[in-house]
């Protein structure tokens, strides 16, 4: 019995530890997957000596910004094999200072064990742990240069035969499976790209440390930035010259130089044309190709495309972006505004097709059936309850609103109560006069109220279930009893009547039940927008005679023709309904 228990003990302590190595592990992965790469810049040099006017002063303030602002957003990058070996490089040369600084502190602390005054046996026994521990921060500077060693030879392969890069991989391949021999340079991950101190109105600063210095290399690595630009700019009367190098930290690389001229008036599309170019050096890719298909053409030629709020050009019928998530939206005047937000990776390109709609102008009239004190909202608008004066302006988008009542309960008691609706597109037109049966109600207890019903009879259908097996089943039994001559006919008359009773009164509970049931969906689907209605017959020529008009600009009837039946369906189906 013990050897049983001792064993139900080991199970639980290894199921436990490998949940907890599981949850450990997973969160090591999410903190691996969500890290951040910082980009940041200096403020651009000017090239030229002498005195600068102060609009060239804040031209080279101003750059830096705007390209920050347009690199970056929601865009991921997976750092190269010799970028993780430079920031494994950086962290061992850390270590291996700080283990400096304590190999001095112990050598200096054994040195003066002398100077202390202890006895011959006792000052043996300091300098012999004192050489100990001197001798343990020795080894750990020898294992930090072979991690470097190692670290080099994973990345680069140098100072290896062809038969020792075979075994190093087979070793790289082993140490997965051995925690101590893992590899020194750790696996890129997806970073998510983010600007310096999350303001790309910021920028860095350093000091007076020369920019190849050492020490403003470490500046840089202690404010945790991954990435810094770098520009100058030359000035030639109204016009200038800007040239922008990337350079990922630790280590300094140059990942790519940039130049663009450009007017001191256009800084905004030097800024643009600069980030187009920088984007795909800092997610490490070649970016993503963005086809855009807009309808209908006549607005295609006249539509603005911004990606994160950056008017960018169409080369062709693309757009280049970097990859990631991005917020692309277009714009056309007369025309309702398209946007959208989308995570554009793992493919070389992407079609969008965007119809645009056309942007109606004007008003329509808005009532309830049973006006009273209360307020009636459209988009955020007041409009009353008074049913001739409200009026809701057209603007191409959907109508979403909300009535709010103050009404009397059961109690005596004053409420504010409201519900929503909703009104489409199509109903939007000059002249409309819509209904709105959109009924104030308590939802919340209306809905408790309907779920303590269904409740109520589900528990009487159920108490009813076991009487009927009861019932039916000693029928069963006397019926075969009178046939094998056992059982009077009278006791299977009377079992018949009760079995017929037990499943009647089942039926009628479960009747009830599905009823309680209904009606609490019913009010359960209350929450959901009660959609405008037209209230009255003339709205079918106002529709009609606007979707016309949209349909054939140019005089043609056999668009018109479809759109007129299409609609006219449509509106015909309300219309009996409303009716």
């Amino acid at each position: 019995m013990w050897s049983v228990r001792s064993e139900r003990e080991k199970i639980r302590k290894v199921s436990a530890f490998v949940l907890l190595a599981l949850i450990f592990g997973a969160a090591g992965s999410f903190r691996a997957f969500s890290a951040d790469w910082v980009l940041s810049s200096m403020p651009f040099t000017l090239s030229q000596k002498g005195s600068h006017p102060s609009s060239h002063e804040s031209a080279a303030n101003l750059l830096p910004k705007l390209i920050l602002d347009q690199i970056g957003s929601g865009a991921v990058r997976v750092p190269p094999r010799d970028e993780m070996l430079d920031r494994t490089l950086e962290n061992l040369r850390t270590e291996r200072q700080s283990l400096f600084l304590q190999l001095s502190a112990a050598v200096k602390t054994r040195d003066s064990l002398v100077l202390e005054g202890y006895g011959e046996k006792k000052l043996r026994k300091k300098i012999s742990e004192a050489e100990k521990k001197i001798r343990e921060i020795e080894e750990k500077i020898e294992e930090n240069l072979r991690k470097q060693e190692r670290a080099v030879s994973e990345v680069t392969g140098e100072n290896l035969s062809e038969e020792e890069k075979k075994k190093s991989a087979l070793e790289d391949f082993l140490s997965r499976f051995k925690k101590e021999e893992a590899a020194v340079v750790s696996e890129s991950m997806e970073e998510n790209i983010c600007v310096y101190k999350g303001d790309s109105s910021v920028l860095f600063s350093a000091g007076d440390f020369s920019l190849e210095s050492r020490e403003f290399e470490k500046s840089v690595i202690d404010a945790k930035i991954n990435g810094m630009l770098f520009g100058s700019l030359v000035f030639y009367g109204n016009y200038l010259s800007v040239t922008v190098e990337l350079k990922i930290y630790p280590g300094g690389k140059s990942m790519g130089t940039v130049t663009e001229v450009g007017s001191l008036g256009g800084l905004t599309e030097i800024a643009s044309n600069i980030a187009q170019f920088i984007s795909p050096l800092i997610v490490n890719s070649s970016g993503v190709k963005l086809y855009f298909d807009i309808v209908p053409e006549d607005v295609a030629k006249s539509a603005r495309i911004l990606v994160d709020g950056v008017v960018t050009q169409l080369s062709g019928y693309y757009i280049m972006v970097p990859s990631g998530m991005h917020t692309v939206s277009v714009e056309c005047p007369g025309y309702v505004t398209q946007s959208f937000t989308g995570f554009f990776r793992d493919s070389p390109s992407f079609f969008i097709h965007v119809p645009m709609s056309e942007l109606r102008n004007g008003t329509f009239t808005l009532y309830t059936k049973n006006p009273g004190d209360g307020n009636l909202y459209a988009n955020g608008k007041s409009l009353g309850l008074e049913t001739d004066d409200m009026r809701v302006t057209i603007d191409g988008e959907p109508v979403i609103g909300q009535l709010i009542r103050t009404v009397t309960d059961e109690d005596g008691e004053k409420k504010v109560m409201d519900s929503f609706y909703y009104i489409p597109e199509n109903l939007q037109v000059e002249g409309a006069e819509l209904g709105l049966n959109a009924e104030p109600l308590d939802l919340g207890k209306l809905i408790d109220k309907r779920r303590v019903w269904a409740y109520r009879g589900y528990t009487a259908f159920v108490l009813t279930l076991p009487l009927t097996f009861f019932a039916v089943g000693n029928y069963d039994l006397a019926y075969n009893g009178f046939l094998a001559g056992n059982v009077e006919a009278g006791e299977v008359y009377r079992w018949n009547y009760l079995k017929w009773g037990a499943v009647g009164l089942t039926a009628v509970a479960g009747g009830f039940f599905i009823y309680e049931l209904v009606r609490y969906l019913h009010a359960a689907s209350k929450v959901l927008p009660v959609e405008a209605k037209p209230g009255k017959r003339e709205i079918r020529d106002v529709i009609e005679k606007v979707d016309m008009e949209q349909a054939e600009p140019d005089g043609e009837s056999g668009s018109g023709e479809e759109t007129e039946s299409s609609v006219g369906d449509g509106s015909d189906e309300s219309l009996e309904k409303s009716e």
